[in-house]
């Protein structure tokens, strides 16, 4: 099974995430670390709920 970013569509091989085309395999989504972090920061935004300084409610990778 593959894992492919939801966001960026890089593809996880080993423990790097790198852009690459992959066909006639079994794929998984979810988000690389990059876009964790971006897709977070904007959850955190919209919400409210980032609080600088601390680490409360925030997601750790």
């Amino acid at each position: 099974m593959v894992s492919v970013c939801c966001s960026c569509h890089k593809v996880k091989i080993g423990n790097c995430w790198m852009k690459k085309t992959i066909t006639g395999q079994v794929v998984t989504s979810g988000y690389c670390p990059e876009c964790f972090r971006k897709t977070l920061a904007e959850i955190e935004s919209f919400y409210g709920c980032g609080r600088k300084g601390t680490r409360q409610g925030r997601a750790t990778l």
